[in-house]
């Protein structure tokens, strides 16, 4: 029996990647969309677990309220460009006050959101999303947590049916390429193909698409 020649074993390689890569393709895609459903469906529970959602909700309503400031102060000042220099003291000084009152309260929110990230190990090995309490932004806060769920989901997923149909169509793939790898002659590769790929509803032989016939008119 001849020696399978490297150049076979090339090709077998070849048309074992263009046979399992639509299939593992389509299967990442799926899996990328569960777990973009998982992550978004943890991430209330993830935060709630370390005491930090109804502080999220508070830290965006505190931005809120110090932007509303901002623009009721800027609107007002427009209004008030005709009038008298008192009334818009009287003004600046009022609006002053409210503001500074309101960035007190959110420079304290975002001082305790650090102390409880630095105070927990998982949280805190995710701070380059916040380096320091300046940082605790709604979408900086966000992002730390969408992380910290991506690495709990990552693992999940691999349990799911679907994970499980991923992990069996790579599983196969390389234990094709072992075979390829391992036999001798063509005959041999291809029927070993042959019953490794039928469970799976795979065919090693390709189909070729035949060209509509055009009835004469």
């Amino acid at each position: 029996m001849p020696e399978l020649r490297q150049y076979q074993r090339d090709h077998y390689n070849d048309k074992i990647y263009r046979v399992f890569a639509p299939k593992i393709s389509e299967q990442e895609i799926v899996l990328t969309e569960i777990k973009s459903k998982m992550v978004e469906e943890s991430k209330p529970k993830f935060a709630k677990k370390f005491g930090l959602d109804k502080l999220l909700n508070d830290l965006e309503y505190q931005c809120g309220a110090v932007t509303t400031l901002e623009s009721k102060h800027s609107e007002a000042e427009e209004k008030l460009k005709q009038k008298s220099r008192d009334e818009l003291q009287k003004l600046e000084q009022t609006n002053g006050r409210e503001r500074v009152h309101q960035e007190h309260k959110l420079k304290a929110l975002k001082r305790l959101i650090y102390s409880k990230i630095q105070s927990n190990d998982l949280l805190a090995n995710m701070t380059w999303h916040i380096r320091s309490s300046d940082e605790v932004e709604p979408k900086n806060l966000d992002s730390m947590l969408t992380e910290g769920v991506v690495k709990i989901v990552k693992d999940q997923v691999k349990f799911t049916p679907e994970g499980k149909k991923l992990q069996l169509l790579e599983a196969m793939q390389q234990k094709c390429r072992d075979t390829v790898m391992e036999a001798n002659a063509p005959d041999e590769i291809t029927r070993a193909l042959t019953l490794m790929l039928k469970p799976l509803g795979m065919s090693w032989e390709v189909q070729v698409p035949m060209l509509e016939n055009k009835k004469a008119s």
